[in-house]
């Protein structure tokens, strides 16, 4: 089975980027227990952190969280305005 570490990208997050809206690490480290997929998660639509497509990206928006499959996070969303505490059930 394939490390699922090796998969989830995350920038530096809120408190530390002031485009973030939120804490991308906290989110990061809960999906790594729970997935193997490639997942990035932006605190906003920059895409500091990894710029290429992935399977799913989490894309921080006003302290709520937008979902891109299979895109960037500068591509529209498929789903909008999650709540951190939901954002596992969109994965």
């Amino acid at each position: 089975m394939e490390n699922p570490f090796n998969k989830v990208y995350a920038c530096p997050g809120k408190g530390f980027c002031s485009s973030s809206t939120i804490n991308t690490h906290e989110i990061a480290d809960k999906i790594r227990q729970l997935t193997n997929k490639e997942v990035h998660v932006s605190g906003c639509t920059k895409g500091c952190a990894f710029s290429k497509n992935s399977e799913i990206t989490l894309v921080g928006n006003k302290g709520l969280i937008d979902v891109v499959y299979n895109g960037k996070s500068n591509d529209k969303p498929q789903v909008t305005s999650i709540k951190k505490e939901e954002i596992l059930t969109k994965i």
